[in-house]
Protein backbone atom coordinates (compact mmCIF):
# COMPACT_ATOMS: atom_id res chain seq x y z
CA UNK A 1 0.00 0.00 0.00
CA UNK A 2 1.29 3.25 -1.11
CA UNK A 3 0.83 5.37 2.43
CA UNK A 4 1.93 8.97 -0.13
CA UNK A 5 -1.41 7.87 -2.37
CA UNK A 6 -3.01 7.48 1.31
CA UNK A 7 -1.89 11.03 2.29
CA UNK A 8 -2.94 12.86 -0.53
CA UNK A 9 -6.52 11.80 -0.63
CA UNK A 10 -6.38 12.55 3.05
CA UNK A 11 -5.12 15.77 2.97
CA UNK A 12 -6.77 16.70 -0.41
CA UNK A 13 -10.33 15.35 1.65
CA UNK A 14 -9.26 17.92 5.07
CA UNK A 15 -8.76 20.80 2.37
CA UNK A 16 -12.47 20.52 0.93
CA UNK A 17 -13.45 19.85 4.82
CA UNK A 18 -11.93 23.02 5.80
CA UNK A 19 -13.09 25.52 2.76
CA UNK A 20 -16.79 24.13 3.17
CA UNK A 21 -16.76 24.94 6.96
CA UNK A 22 -14.99 28.10 6.94
CA UNK A 23 -16.72 29.61 3.69
CA UNK A 24 -20.12 28.44 4.49
CA UNK A 25 -19.25 30.35 7.75
CA UNK A 26 -20.30 27.61 9.83
CA UNK A 27 -17.39 28.32 11.71
CA UNK A 28 -15.27 31.68 12.26
CA UNK A 29 -12.27 31.57 14.12
CA UNK A 30 -10.65 34.95 13.48
CA UNK A 31 -11.32 37.68 15.92
CA UNK A 32 -13.97 40.12 15.55
CA UNK A 33 -12.97 43.72 13.43
CA UNK A 34 -13.20 46.61 15.26
CA UNK A 35 -12.03 49.61 12.67
CA UNK A 36 -12.05 53.51 13.35
CA UNK A 37 -13.26 54.88 10.00
CA UNK A 38 -11.93 58.85 9.96
CA UNK A 39 -14.78 60.65 8.75
CA UNK A 40 -16.55 61.29 5.43
CA UNK A 41 -17.05 57.62 4.49
CA UNK A 42 -20.16 56.85 3.45
CA UNK A 43 -21.67 54.11 4.99
CA UNK A 44 -21.59 52.00 1.63
CA UNK A 45 -17.51 52.73 1.87
CA UNK A 46 -17.45 51.47 5.36
CA UNK A 47 -19.33 48.14 4.55
CA UNK A 48 -17.64 47.69 1.45
CA UNK A 49 -14.50 47.83 3.03
CA UNK A 50 -15.84 45.64 5.58
CA UNK A 51 -16.35 43.13 3.32
CA UNK A 52 -13.04 43.14 1.66
CA UNK A 53 -11.47 42.39 5.07
CA UNK A 54 -13.42 39.66 5.64
CA UNK A 55 -13.07 38.36 2.32
CA UNK A 56 -9.20 37.97 2.78
CA UNK A 57 -9.54 36.59 6.18
CA UNK A 58 -11.42 34.17 5.44
CA UNK A 59 -8.84 33.35 2.75
CA UNK A 60 -6.18 32.94 5.00
CA UNK A 61 -7.45 31.59 7.21
CA UNK A 62 -8.68 28.55 4.96
CA UNK A 63 -5.38 28.42 3.49
CA UNK A 64 -3.86 28.29 6.57
CA UNK A 65 -5.91 25.32 8.46
CA UNK A 66 -5.99 23.50 4.63
CA UNK A 67 -2.28 23.66 3.93
CA UNK A 68 -0.21 23.61 7.50
CA UNK A 69 -1.66 20.64 9.14
CA UNK A 70 -1.35 18.19 6.42
CA UNK A 71 2.16 19.47 5.38
CA UNK A 72 3.45 19.03 8.99
CA UNK A 73 2.23 15.33 8.92
CA UNK A 74 3.56 14.65 5.36
CA UNK A 75 6.83 15.85 7.29
CA UNK A 76 6.18 13.91 10.34
CA UNK A 77 5.44 10.72 8.19
CA UNK A 78 8.03 10.07 5.44
CA UNK A 79 10.84 12.72 6.39
CA UNK A 80 10.93 12.55 10.37
CA UNK A 81 10.42 9.00 10.96
CA UNK A 82 12.52 8.06 8.37
CA UNK A 83 15.25 10.09 9.88
CA UNK A 84 14.40 8.59 13.34
CA UNK A 85 14.44 4.48 11.95
CA UNK A 86 17.05 4.94 9.70
CA UNK A 87 15.45 2.80 7.47
CA UNK A 88 16.65 2.80 3.64
CA UNK A 89 15.08 3.42 0.53
CA UNK A 90 14.09 0.40 -1.60
CA UNK A 91 16.25 -1.43 -3.76
CA UNK A 92 18.90 -0.41 -2.21
CA UNK A 93 21.27 -2.53 -0.18
CA UNK A 94 23.24 -2.30 2.83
Amino acid sequence: MNYRRVLAVLAIAWAVFIFIIVFTDTWQPWPRLIVDFKGGVSEEEKTAALNQIFIVKKRQWATGLAVIPPAILYIFLFAAVRVVRRVPEPGTHN
